[in-house]
């Protein structure tokens, strides 16, 4: 399995902005759930 597998793609896709916030803040993120899908704080 990778990034690139179009099975995972959107689970991939909804990862990245917490991933982001990381890197930006050097922090985890916390992430909560909202109509099914990940959401990063």
């Amino acid at each position: 399995m990778n990034a690139a597998d179009p099975v995972h793609r959107d689970f991939w896709q909804e990862l990245q902005p917490g991933y982001a916030v990381f890197e930006k803040e050097r922090r985890v993120p916390q992430i909560r759930v909202e109509k099914g899908r990940y959401v990063a704080k």
